[in-house]
């Protein structure tokens, strides 16, 4: 994977997890926050859609290479509720 590949996916990852939160409700705590739940719901969200065999729907990628945007988009809103669920609320200073 080059540097370049690297930082689509990134890319991809904050997208999915913006949408993610605007789905849930939730607000984002930091930005290696974003990019883990962001990896891991999109990994979630496509892996559970093939184990269901069901069909990649807006996807994006080039060079033999694609990411199913609407799965991981779903995959990373389970994981951001279930992450607001089990969490402590924030203060109302923030920290």
């Amino acid at each position: 994977m080059s540097l370049l590949e690297l930082i689509v996916y990134v890319a991809i990852a904050v997208v999915c997890v913006g949408a993610a939160h605007a789905i849930t409700g939730d607000t984002p705590r930091g930005l290696m926050y974003v990019v883990l739940l962001g990896f891991v719901g999109a990994l979630l969200g496509t892996w559970v859609a093939h184990g269901l065999r069901l069909p990649e729907l807006l996807t994006i990628g080039g060079r033999g290479r694609h990411v199913p945007l609407l799965w991981s988009v779903l995959g990373c809103a389970a994981l951001v509720a279930l992450a607001h669920l089990t969490r402590p609320p924030m203060s109302p200073t923030g920290r």
